[in-house]
């Protein structure tokens, strides 16, 4: 068992030519797998083994999937069939899409205090912009009432009306700005944003206003399914949040069930007479 989990070893770094770590990864796997059917006395090459090992092992799909790729290359370098069907294979989870509703990110404008965190919330729920478009903006492109932004996506330009509250906001942040860095938020110690960054931010001004942590991207899907709830079309929510493909606008837009059966009411005919 050792000298194979060896020369497996020697195979991913001198045939393959994977980084150390993860021929570390895979190396540890086999390991593993050879211990598992040594103490059941499973033979490695038999499903019941395999399915056996994962089961014990790893509890997660995302992890079931890992490990059985590596089991997969494995079984390549011994010169074993593999055993399992696709059917038997886990399939992956559907991502995770969580929307920034309106009424949560009002709930963190209560609780922010930070004019420049204020501000930064507000241009994106007024927006739909990305993170790394809101991190590009510059002050030369804040003026008011509008924001003209450059798409990255896209690579186009676009430009976004402000509301008042929003413009306010924006200058407020920028007057205790006593630098003349020419991009229009800051972090904390005075540097362009980024959207790592900005992601460790969005995850605070969440839990400062006693919402579920969520990435600046949420923000994103709420305006679009805000805008879809108060009737816009989904070309319109395109050209606005800027995407390539009205595709994309149908798969972000999460419709809550009240505007659903509201609009329900307000087109049936009967209902209007």
């Amino acid at each position: 068992m050792v000298e194979t989990v060896s020369k497996f070893n020697s195979y991913l770094r001198d045939f393959r030519g994977l980084t150390p770590a993860t021929v570390e990864q895979y190396t540890k796997v086999a390991r593993w797998y050879e211990a598992y059917c040594k103490v059941n006395e499973a033979s490695r090459e038999t499903r019941g083994a395999v399915l056996g090992f994962i089961d014990s092992r790893v509890s997660s799909t995302t992890y079931k999937r890992w490990a059985i790729n590596i089991l997969k290359s494995y079984f390549v370098f011994l010169g074993i069939a593999w055993p399992l069907s696709r059917k038997e294979v886990p399939k992956p989870s559907p991502p995770k899409q969580p929307r920034l509703t309106m009424e949560e990110a009002a709930m963190m404008l209560k609780k922010l205090r930070h004019p420049r965190d204020r501000a930064i919330l507000r241009v994106l729920m007024v927006t739909g912009m990305r993170s790394g478009e809101l991190c590009g903006l510059k002050r030369s492109d804040f003026k008011p009432p509008h924001l003209y932004l450059e798409l990255e996506k896209t690579g186009g330009k676009a430009v976004r009306l402000l509301d008042k509250e929003t413009v306010s906001t924006v200058q407020q942040y920028l007057k205790v700005r006593k630098d003349k860095i020419p991009y229009l938020f800051l972090s904390s110690t005075g540097i362009k944003l980024y959207p790592q960054l900005l992601g460790y931010m969005f995850k605070k001004y969440c839990r400062i206003g006693g919402v579920e942590e969520k990435s600046p991207h949420s923000s994103r899907r709420g305006v679009a399914s805000m805008l879809y709830d108060e009737g816009l079309g989904l070309k319109e929510i395109q050209d606005f949040v800027g995407w390539k493909r009205i595709e994309t606008a149908a798969r972000y837009i999460k419709l809550r069930p009240e505007a659903v059966a509201k609009r329900g009411l307000e087109v049936n005919p009967l209902v209007r007479e």
